[in-house]
């Protein structure tokens, strides 16, 4: 019984190659590539936006001095709700909700600060020495 060659052996050797080239090279593999898609997480542009919402009321809030205008606790009760869809939505897709607990936090503080100086105001307006 003679040695029958080994069938991969046979597809693998080249005719101009010397057996030593083709017992050091490796054999040739189709390359894999892999692709990863970024797919964003279903709230994750709302918790975005809640939080963009939420920076610019602070921005406002500060240059209204707290009072003046209505436009930052608006955008921050906007940004509140926001956020607060964002984090409930986020939750139920196991995706991570930091930004979302961020956009409520700082869309919360502004509504806080506001909401006691206009009750502040109200009352010494209220209560207040009548000429």
């Amino acid at each position: 019984m003679g040695a029958q060659p080994n069938p991969t052996e046979t597809e693998v050797r080249e005719p101009n190659m010397s057996i030593a080239q083709q017992v050091t090279q490796p054999p040739q593999h189709p390359q894999v590539v892999y692709v990863t898609a970024l797919v964003k997480a279903p709230g994750q542009s709302m918790a975005t936006t809640g939080t963009v919402l939420g920076i610019m009321a602070w921005v406002v809030t500060i240059l209204s001095l707290f009072l003046l205008s209505p436009v930052g606790a608006v955008m921050a009760i906007v940004g509140f709700i926001l956020s607060l869809v964002a984090f409930r939505t986020l939750g139920e897709h196991n995706a991570p909700r930091g930004q979302a607990i961020a956009g409520v936090t700082i869309n919360a503080i502004p509504v806080v600060i506001i909401g006691v100086v206009w009750l502040v105001l109200g009352f010494a307006s209220a209560f207040g020495s009548s000429s």
